[in-house]
């Protein structure tokens, strides 16, 4: 054939590979191009250099240590006037590794979403569990309930949360006259009580009550006697308890 016909650079001519970076801000990534005709000699321009590929290098190029992001491969043939293809080329990086919870307390039941991997893996309280599904709910123990979240991705990190359910918080004296004791179980920093009337009206609201040493004093002189409905809620409980003032 003539070297100056096209149909010796046919654009299946080039194969090209990739591989994406293997976590979110690497520079892990590559791209490799190998040529079949072999025949005649090429120019790769990439990044703004240009190469030779021929019979020295094997008609064959790689660049690695690449970031993610769009990458032009241009070829020509010095032995064919105005020849030029051009690939655009994608490197891409794995998506970032999310997880949402919501607890329902009144079923004592996490839920899980998921995003940014295939497969999953999920250990409560050293029960190991994978799914592929981007949902999954898990039934909550009496006591602690320790959750850890991960990929097959180790730099994707982890999700850790913590939760002690306990249905028994004590609470003293009831009937109340002026002042009710909260005991709460440990881990517990602040939490917010609301107190409601017995049709479920809220009375008052009181955020942010701070827990020393896993008890709460609170200061009930203010409400008229008769029945009301306590929520007491923290970061990982959640309680209703009914109360008498005198």
């Amino acid at each position: 054939g003539d070297v100056c016909d096209e149909d010796l650079a046919p654009i299946d001519n080039y194969l090209i590979y990739t591989n994406s970076v293997t976590c979110i801000n690497a520079n892990n990534g590559s791209i490799s191009l190998q040529i079949n005709e072999q025949s005649i000699d090429y120019l790769l321009n990439f990044d703004n250099q240009t190469y030779e590929l021929n019979e020295s290098n094997g008609h064959s190029f790689i660049n690695d240590g690449l970031s993610p992001g769009i990458y032009n491969l241009c070829i020509t043939i010095p032995e064919i006037e105005s020849y030029e293809q051009c690939f655009e080329i994608e490197i891409t990086q794995p998506a970032s590794f999310l997880v949402d919870s919501d607890v329902d307390f009144q079923s004592n039941t996490i839920y899980f979403e998921l995003e940014g991997a295939e497969l999953y893996y999920i250990i409560h309280n050293n029960q190991i569990h994978s799914t592929r599904s981007n949902q999954i709910s898990f039934n909550l123990d009496d006591g602690e309930n320790n959750f850890k979240i991960y990929t097959d991705l180790e730099c994707q990190g982890s999700f850790i949360k913590n939760i002690y359910l306990d249905k028994k918080i004590r609470y003293y004296p009831n009937p109340i006259k002026n002042t009710l004791s909260l005991i709460v179980p440990p881990n517990n920093l602040f939490a917010k009580i609301s107190i409601f009337d017995i049709n479920g009206k809220l009375i008052t609201q009181k955020n942010n009550t701070t827990i020393i040493e896993g008890k709460i004093e609170l200061d009930l002189s203010n409400l008229k006697s008769g029945n009301y409905l306590l929520n007491i809620e923290t970061s990982n409980l959640n309680k209703i308890i009914k109360i008498v003032k005198k």
